[in-house]
């Protein structure tokens, strides 16, 4: 049975994909920072998993990461950096916490984690694949940071892909806007967004989970940077 490490991994996007995998027959490591959340992911699984409660956004975190996946014999052959967060701000609204934050968790996180299992991935011939965001690619206001964050973990992907090459297979999933707990929509504005989308609907977090398992398993796929967004990046956006 392969192993895969998925992050964020106790809701939205990170538990469809622990669930698809699960499915699919891995063994799902399941990260993330609420060791509640992570218990109630770990009871709809269909296969064997593993608890790992850790902040990603701590860098104190790895070391004692790296010793629980010692002692849990992980042999992982896929991870999939998902854990994100998300602070919209102008730059006149923003300070350097809503950077140094974003910049934490969305890239430090994954180039951390991603150097921990490095020798795994590369003994395994295996992947990782990095779930960036459509903002990393065309960036909308108010969004300085997150977008600059998203646009240097996909450039980041691109360098390690060809770095990892011909071991490790390295892609990138850019998801459109998903209607996951990172957004707080009421209904009308949910309406609203919906009518953006050229597929005319927002995404879900399994529309994501399946582009991501795709890719983590596409054995001549690697440096690539994936649109899933119903086409809205097709359209013209000015907010």
């Amino acid at each position: 049975m392969k192993h895969v490490l998925i992050t964020g991994a106790s809701s939205g996007i990170g538990e469809s994909c622990a669930k698809l995998f699960s499915e699919n027959g891995w063994k799902v490591f399941l990260l993330g920072r609420s060791q509640e959340k992570l218990t109630r992911v770990q009871k709809e699984l269909k296969n064997p998993s593993e608890i790992l409660a850790f902040d990603l956004g701590k860098k104190e975190s790895f070391k004692a990461l790296e010793k629980r996946l010692s002692e849990l014999k992980s042999d992982i052959s896929v991870l999939v950096n998902n854990a994100g967060i998300y602070q919209r701000a102008s730059l006149e609204e923003s300070d350097d916490s809503v950077w140094s934050s974003q910049f934490e968790v969305n890239l430090f996180g994954p180039v951390r984690l991603t150097q921990l299992l490095w020798s795994q991935l590369k003994k395994n011939k295996g992947a990782v694949t990095n779930v960036s965001s459509t903002l990393g690619l065309r960036p909308i206001p108010a969004t300085g940071a997150y977008s600059a964050s998203k646009a240097a973990l996909n450039s980041w992907s691109q360098t390690l892909a060809l770095e990892g090459a011909p071991d490790v297979r390295v892609n990138t999933i850019c998801p459109g806007l998903v209607d996951t707990p990172i957004h707080t929509f009421d209904a009308n504005i949910k309406a609203q967004l919906q009518n953006l989308q050229p597929l005319a609907r927002m995404g879900q977090p399994e529309d994501i989970a399946s582009a991501v398992l795709f890719v983590s398993t596409a054995a001549w796929m690697t440096g690539t940077l994936v649109p899933v967004d119903g086409g809205v990046s097709l359209t013209t956006r000015d907010s």
